[in-house]
């Protein structure tokens, strides 16, 4: 059997300490480099379509479009899951506070026909993973587990720079959440959503697509459509003119 050299395991004591002290930093700094090159890119490219005219390419640009407009207020996002969004948002956005609303509960099928919807048990676990997720943001996230409807009273109309809906994706709820969280936001604030779909898609019930057409039909204002497999919608919201 293969003996180890004596000068090799002196030089492998000597090394081991120097690894575990400096490889972390060495790691965090990569990262903080990484997460740093792509907020400039995210930037450089959200300000660079909306000078433009152009829809975003993919909704993580959706936070540096915030920065671009001086949007650094506070935000809301309805319909967490396990926080894979709201980590991006924040990781590459300026707001200040981002509310994080969702009641993290059991649904019956007949009240909410989606593939997330699951038993309470993993409902919790996943709360509580978002919450792990999320703890490195501290006070710039902030956890509201209640339903959008009673979530919305906690906030003054115009309060909001930045909404994004991403709860029941059914054409009656969709059309609820737009209708109650709209007045939040204010003038020059985004409003968007996920799921910009219409139909039954892989075993949940999609009716945001025509909320949304709707919506903007109704209230005059410029839809925009980020092209992914699973598309956002946004608009940018229009002051209300003196006539209205």
């Amino acid at each position: 059997m293969a003996t180890v050299h004596p000068r090799l395991t002196q030089l492998v004591h000597r090394v081991s300490p120097l690894v575990k002290t400096y490889l972390p930093p060495v790691h965090a700094l990569i990262r903080r480099g990484v997460v740093a090159w792509n907020r400039r890119r995210a930037r450089q490219l959200a300000a660079s379509r909306y000078e433009a005219g152009l829809p975003l390419l993919e909704r993580s640009h959706l936070a540096a479009l915030c920065s671009h407009l001086g949007l650094r207020g506070e935000g809301a996002e309805i319909g967490v899951y396990e926080g894979a969004y709201s980590e991006e948002f924040l990781q590459f956005g300026d707001l200040a506070v981002l509310h994080l609303i969702d009641p993290w509960k059991e649904f019956h099928q007949d009240d909410y026909s989606d593939k997330i919807n699951a038993a309470q048990e993993e409902m919790q676990r996943r709360f509580e993973f978002t919450q792990d997720r999320l703890r490195r943001f501290g006070t710039r996230c902030r956890f509201h587990r209640e339903m959008s409807e009673e979530a919305v009273g906690r906030f003054e109309d115009a309060s909001l720079d930045f909404v994004y809906i991403d709860a029941n994706h059914s054409y009656a709820a969709s059309r609820q959440d737009i209708a109650w969280w709209w007045p939040k936001v204010r003038p020059g604030g985004i409003f968007a959503g996920h799921d910009y779909l219409e139909g039954q898609i892989e075993g949940s019930d999609y009716g945001v697509k025509r909320a949304i057409d709707e919506f903007v039909a109704e209230h005059d204002q410029q839809l925009f459509v980020i092209d992914e497999p699973w598309p956002s919608w946004y608009l940018i919201k229009r002051p209300v003119s003196a006539s209205e």
